[in-house]
């Protein structure tokens, strides 16, 4: 049973992957949808969007962008979340509060 309901928007933007993990990013996308989660995509509909971000300053990057791009939407919240929200998600079964795990 998977641990997120498909509601759960996840934009996976660790492009270098996990390096203390080791994991790619294409690893990290697989992990994303078997936890139950949708993939961000440019036809996904979203109130809530979950972006995993490896550090502050990509985060910095990404905020930028999505800002530009979502700035007259208020209805939006976005999360800019390390990846360890989803992995302490899956691990404990439950989905954990997320602002521990913002940037």
């Amino acid at each position: 049973m998977p641990v997120f309901p498909s509601s759960y928007i996840i934009s996976v933007e660790c492009h270098t992957g996990i390096k203390s993990l080791k994991m790619t990013r294409d690893e990290l996308i697989e992990i994303v949808d078997l936890s139950g989660c949708t993939l961000l995509n440019d036809y996904t509909q979203y109130k809530n969007l979950i972006i995993l971000c490896n550090s502050k300053k990509e985060m910095l990057n990404i905020r930028q962008r999505t800002d530009d791009n979502f700035s007259m939407i208020d209805e939006k919240k976005i999360y800019y979340c390390k990846p360890d929200f989803l992995f302490d998600s899956i691990v404990r079964h439950e989905i954990q509060l997320i602002e521990k795990y913002c940037w």
